[in-house]
Order: structure tokens, then sequence, then C-alpha cells
């Protein structure tokens, strides 16, 4: 083993160590291998303001891990909502601690995946929901169906929706 090795070795065993600082971690956010990036950027306790620095990765893959870990700032979310890969913005909007207005910008996106991460999440607003309800996606239409918080005036449209199975969906609430 060479001594590159070992010290790549060192490096990722100490971003995986349960027992690890948050300064450990910290001083790993800059590393050269994306690996101990992405063991920092899951590491449970990696602090909000380290992974608001790892939100500026290269690699999406350390970008999709902070987008999932319990500890990321809205802030952090909501920077990380512009990303452009899709499956970053589907984590943040499946997040917890995802804002409204987060979520409500997330609801205007090109991806599918992403709008529909949005109909699903317990904090959508009734007005996004609504906004959904007249979704190209039936998939994305479907979940607004079976959303408790979807407004009455946007059940009774996706009551009459062209796809047989968002007005499954709707009948379902019943």
């Amino acid at each position: 083993m060479t001594t590159e090795t070992a010290s790549l070795s060192a490096r990722l065993h100490a971003a995986l160590l349960r027992y690890t600082t948050a300064d450990t971690l910290a001083s790993l956010t800059t590393d050269s291998d994306a690996d101990v990036r992405a063991a920092v950027a899951r590491h449970p306790s990696t602090s909000p303001d380290t992974l608001a620095l790892l939100a500026e990765d290269h690699s999406v893959v350390v970008r999709r891990l902070v987008a999932d870990h319990p500890s990321t700032s809205p802030a952090t979310l909501a920077l990380l909502a512009t990303d452009r890969e899709w499956l970053v913005r589907a984590a943040v909007a499946d997040h917890p601690s995802t804002t409204a207005n987060t979520l409500a910008l997330l609801a205007e996106d090109a991806n599918g995946c992403v709008r529909c991460a949005v109909a699903t999440h317990p904090a959508t607003p009734a007005s996004t929901l609504a906004l959904l309800a007249g979704d190209s996606d039936k998939i994305v239409r479907g979940a607004i169906a079976t959303h408790p918080a979807t407004p009455a005036d946007a059940v009774a449209l996706l009551a009459t929706d062209s796809d047989g199975l968002v007005r499954e969906a709707v009948a379902d609430r019943f």
C-alpha cells in the first residue's frame, strides 16, 4: 500500500468513524477525494455550516447527500433548490426542513419527479397544491389528489381529470 493510498484510507476512515468530531469533519470538506467529502456529507455529526460548504461541491453525489442530511439548514436547502441536477432538487423537495417558499419554487421545476416530491411534502402550502392540480404530469396530479391539504376546489378539478387514476385517487379520499 502506498503512502498516498494509506493517507486516503486514513482520511476516509476518519470521515466514516461514528465519533469523529465536527471540527475534523469540517477539515475534510476540501479533501481532493469525492468519497471522503461524501462520507462527511452523510456523517450524523456534520454541522450545518459544514453542510453549507459542501452544498457547493462539484460532485452531485456530495450535494445530494447534503440535501438528504437532517441537519441541513433551510437556507442551504434553498440554495440547493436551484441545483442543476434534478436528483438534488428532488431531495430538497423531500426534506422535512424545506420551507414553503422553497417548495413553491420547486413546484415550477421542469422535472416531474421534483414536482411530485413537492406534491407529497406535508408542508406544501395549499396555494402550491392548487397550482400543481393543473400540472401536465398525471403522477403529480395523482399525488395532489391524495394530499390531505389540497383545497376543495382543486380536489373538485381533479375529480374530473382526464386520467382515470387521478379520478380514482380523488374517490379514495372519501
